[in-house]
């Protein structure tokens, strides 16, 4: 079975379409928030090249998946 591939251009004209904006509504399309249970132990792979390769993820946009994850499973405080 093929998995599906979600794509969204780097290209931002408003604060709507703003790269950040793009992250969160590409989690919520593809369905992550219900892979995610409460007090689920999470990883999040932050770092797959270097600064400057295609393959380096900036934390700005890290960060936009972390938010998204903790809003759908809180810690346990």
């Amino acid at each position: 079975m093929k998995s599906p591939v979600y794509f969204a251009s780097l290209r931002a004209f408003s604060d709507h379409e703003s790269t950040t904006a793009k992250v969160q509504r590409l989690f919520d399309h593809a369905g992550f928030a219900g892979l995610i249970a409460p007090h689920d132990k999470t990883a999040i792979k932050l770092h797959f090249g270097e600064q400057g390769n295609d393959g380096f993820i900036s934390p700005v946009y890290v960060r936009q998946v972390v938010e998204k994850v903790k809003a759908w499973a809180p810690c346990r405080s």
